[in-house]
């Protein structure tokens, strides 16, 4: 199900009201209930305050998410309770669009204890970043390598572990790290 093709990328500015709603998407995609629920849940959805449905482009995605991490290293927040509210606002002084900002939190993250606050998923922000990771260097030599950079991009209190990257990253015979689908090029 190509989402990009079917939705309108999100701009922020709130002028497409043509943008679909769920039932909208049920009534002309040509899917399963499970396939569309699968496509929305992806992060490349945006649902705006009306129930419509936008594309997000992944890079922008990846843009917020580092804001939004940038917002919680420097408020000290705690990784496992993030006042949802506060972090997107945040988030938007840096540069963040707000509705970008508040998806991100939800896609990056588990519902708290704290009401209005999020646990971030910090396994699901590690599989995000590990490829932009390989952008500068495009190979590691050897997993610690790759762990202590990734580290870096992560919460404060995140111990990231080469098992949370199954299938994101390929161990060489040497050791060496590369992207997985760099090894199938």
């Amino acid at each position: 199900l190509d989402l990009a093709a079917l939705l309108p990328a999100y701009g922020g500015d709130g002028a497409d009201d043509a943008a679909p709603t769920r039932a909208d998407l049920e009534s002309t995609a040509q899917a399963s209930a499970a396939e569309l629920d699968g496509a929305l849940a992806s992060g490349a959805v945006l649902v705006d305050g009306s129930g419509r449905h936008f594309h997000l482009d992944e890079a922008r995605l990846h843009k917020c998410l580092d804001e939004v991490l940038t917002a919680v290293s420097l408020q000290g927040w705690p990784a496992a309770d993030v006042p949802a509210k506060a972090c997107a606002a945040d988030a938007a002084t840096h540069g963040a669009d707000g509705a970008v900002a508040a998806h991100c939190l939800r896609h990056f993250s588990t519902p708290a204890a704290t009401p209005g606050h999020v646990a971030l998923d910090v396994r699901k922000i590690a599989r995000s970043v590990a490829a932009s990771l390989f952008v500068a260097t495009p190979s590691y030599a050897a997993a610690a390598d790759l762990l202590s950079d990734l580290k870096d991009c992560l919460p404060a209190d995140a111990q990231p572990d080469l098992s949370w990257l199954d299938g994101v990253v390929a161990v060489a015979d040497d050791g060496a790290v590369t992207l997985a689908d760099a090894q199938d090029a």
